[in-house]
C-alpha cells in the first residue's frame, strides 16, 4: 500500500526511484517485487521516449487505484492515474526527494496531491495552488518561527515565449503566491524565463527564484534559489 500511495502521489516512478523511496531494499529484490506486482495487474509498465535512467517505469492500474481508494477515499477527489509528461514527472520525483531531505522543508505536495486531495480543496491557503496547477507546493521553515508556502515549477525544455508569458502572468496575478521556485534543466532555459519574467512582472521585488536541476538534485548542501533582484532563498 505504501507503493500504491507513492505511485498515486507521483503518477509514475522508475525502479530506482521506487527502490530509493519505498522499498529501501536491494535493487534485485525491488525488481522481483515489482515484477510480481505487474504480473498480478497491480502496477503497469510505462513507455517513455527519453531515458532518464536505464530502468523500468511504473504507474498504478485501475485495480490498485480502486484498492487505494477504498482505504483512502479522501485522496481521490478526482482520479488521476496517468502522467501526461513521463520524463518531466520522473525528474520531479528527484526534485521532491532532494528537497524533502532538507531540514527547512516541512511539507511537500505533488501536483497529483494538490489536484486530487479533498484536504487541499478544503484548505483556502492551499487551494489557490491547486487552481494555478503548479508542479508542486513546498512549505519552508523561514528560520524565524514562521513558514513560507512556495509554488514549484520544473522547466525541462525550452518553450515558446507565448507559453512562458501566459504562465508567468498567471503566477504574478496570484497575490496569495509570494514565492515561486523555478527549477531549470539548463542555463539557456533559465535565461529565457528571466527575459520573459521582466516583460510581465511589475517593477520592484521579483517573486520567481531560479536554480538549476543538477544543483537541486545533487547531494551537496544547501540548495540555493536566486531571483533577479539578487535575493536568495537558501534551503538547508
Amino acid at each position: 500500500m505504501s507503493l500504491f500511495r507513492y505511485l498515486h502521489e507521483c503518477k509514475v516512478a522508475s525502479t530506482n526511484q521506487i527502490n530509493r523511496d519505498v522499498f529501501v531494499a536491494s535493487i534485485v529484490k525491488t525488481r522481483e517485487r515489482l515484477q510480481k506486482l505487474r504480473a498480478h495487474g497491480l502496477i503497469c509498465a510505462v513507455a517513455r521516449d527519453e531515458e532518464v535512467d536505464q530502468c523500468m517505469v511504473y504507474s498504478l492500474t485501475k485495480v490498485s487505484a480502486r484498492m487505494l481508494k477504498q482505504i483512502y477515499p479522501e485522496m481521490f477527489l478526482i482520479d488521476r492515474l496517468k502522467s501526461n509528461s513521463i520524463n518531466h514527472d520522473l525528474r520531479l520525483n528527484d526534485v521532491k526527494y532532494a528537497l524533502t531531505s532538507k531540514t527547512l522543508v516541512t511539507n511537500y505536495w505533488t501536483e497529483n496531491i494538490l489536484q486530487s486531495s479533498i484536504a487541499v480543496t478544503n484548505n483556502l491557503e492551499l487551494s489557490v495552488f491547486r487552481t494555478l496547477q503548479v508542479d508542486a507546493l513546498v512549505k519552508l521553515d523561514n528560520k524565524q518561527g514562521g513558514e513560507l508556502l512556495c509554488a514549484l515549477e520544473l522547466e525541462a525544455s525550452c518553450k515558446g515565449a507565448a507559453k512562458y508569458e501566459r504562465k508567468l502572468k498567471i503566477l504574478y496575478s496570484a497575490a496569495q503566491v509570494g514565492v515561486v521556485l523555478y527549477v531549470c534543466m539548463n542555463p539557456e532555459i533559465e535565461q529565457v524565463l528571466k527575459k520573459n519574467e521582466l516583460l510581465v512582472s511589475p517593477a520592484g521585488q521579483k517573486k520567481i527564484y531560479y536554480a538549476q536541476y543538477g544543483e537541486v538534485t545533487s547531494k551537496s548542501m544547501p540548495v540555493v534559489f536566486q531571483n533577479q533582484n539578487g535575493f536568495v532563498i537558501e534551503i538547508i
